[in-house]
């Protein structure tokens, strides 16, 4: 499979060649339907337009690039099931991670807020705040307003020495 012309210096090549995009959209989708099973929760998270345009956005839309990244990112929700984690701190003792959603900004993007200080008191191990924020980042993508497709993240730094 060929990677296509690329969108050059980093440009976005949704507006500066749209007919293109639309054309590596299609092919991805396609390739993506062949190469991968449907995920059970999930069965269109790989031919989903938004999931599809992230990903060739992170890979500056070279298509061999995003079809790697986007089947390594199925395979891993496929072994990992992110929609089924469920961090029990924060159904027993709320505000206890030190990173949470807080809102939506005005374009709908989700905000998480994270502050060191409180980070600091708390004893959880990396385990447990890795599944926090799995489960943190999955309910702001599904949480997504408008268009959004990105989250903003507030950095309280007070505490830092």
């Amino acid at each position: 499979m060929s990677s296509s012309k690329s969108s050059g210096k980093g440009a976005n090549l949704e507006t500066t060649d749209p007919e293109e995009f639309r054309r590596l959209l299609t092919k991805f989708r396609d390739t993506m339907a062949k190469k991968c099973k449907p995920l059970p929760d999930e069965p269109d998270f790989f031919t989903n337009e938004s999931i599809l345009t992230d990903f060739l956005r992170a890979r500056k839309y070279k298509l061999d690039d995003a079809v790697e990244m986007l089947t390594a990112a199925v395979e891993w929700r496929r072994e990992f099931q992110p929609l089924k984690v469920d961090c029990h701190y924060c159904h027993n003792q709320p505000g206890f991670h030190c990173i949470r959603q807080v809102g939506h900004d005005k374009y709908g993007r989700p905000i998480l807020y994270a502050c060191f200080v409180q980070a600091f008191a708390t004893k959880n191990h990396s385990a447990d705040t890795i599944l926090h924020c799995v489960q943190m980042l999955e309910n702001a993508r599904r949480s997504f307003k408008h268009s959004a497709t990105q989250v903003v993240f507030i950095i309280d730094c007070t505490g830092m020495k």
